[in-house]
């Protein structure tokens, strides 16, 4: 299980987000099998995914 804290200033608390190891896994499995499909494809994905923590980040309660 890996896991990702992250500081929340204007909160004052730490949050902590832990991907489960079927969740890592399924990551890098799609990253994979863009990265076969299409050039570039896997990045975008990465991207997205980073935006999609960006969000928890943001709006831990939403």
């Amino acid at each position: 299980m890996q896991k990702y804290f992250f500081y929340l200033e204007f909160l004052q608390k730490p949050l902590q987000i832990i991907f489960l190891e079927e969740v890592k896994n399924e990551l890098a499995d799609t990253v994979n099998y863009d990265n076969n499909q299409n050039n570039g494809l896997e990045y975008e994905f990465a991207v997205e995914v980073k935006i999609t923590i960006d969000r928890i980040i943001q709006y831990p309660d939403a």
